[in-house]
């Protein structure tokens, strides 16, 4: 199935525009990050359908350096995809345009194209499995995040 989402047209960077979850959502598609982030107020956040606190105060490597952030678990819907018990760290930047920082190894065995010339985001998931296994440790090799 070939899934398509509008972009932002304005944003120069692949803004997908996630009204599914609230009108005005958006998600910034990030090639290089590792787990999902939730980078606006935790109190809007914890307004979302099924958003549970896993860990408070946990440390990760991004933005430049080291900081922290609230581990948070909740079934993410794209599309007619859902990902359920997504793990996604919140972590206010009001410098990242959107609300989430979407991870690109979510679409991982799926191919997907950014259409720039018609401000589109197509997902193709034909033929293959929607399974993503995350493993995340802390700076002292804790076992943090394992889904599935």
């Amino acid at each position: 199935m070939i899934e398509t989402f509008k972009l932002q047209k304005k944003s120069t960077r692949p803004l997908i525009l996630m009204d599914q979850i609230f009108p005005g959502c958006s998600a910034l598609l990030d090639t290089g990050a590792r787990i999902s982030m939730w980078t606006k107020s935790e109190q809007m956040l914890l307004r979302l359908p099924s958003v549970r606190l896993l860990k408070e105060g946990i440390g990760f490597s991004g933005f430049g350096g080291r900081t922290d952030g609230n581990l948070y678990e909740m079934d993410l819907p794209f599309g007619s995809l859902i990902y359920p018990k997504v793990r996604i760290i919140q972590h206010q930047d009001d410098r990242i345009p959107g609300f989430f920082l979407l991870s690109a190894s979510m679409f991982e065995g799926m191919v997907y194209t950014v259409d720039r010339e018609q401000n589109r985001f197509l997902l193709d998931t034909r033929n293959n499995q929607v399974c993503l296994l995350q493993r995340e440790v802390n700076q002292d090799g804790e076992l943090i995040i394992l889904t599935q």
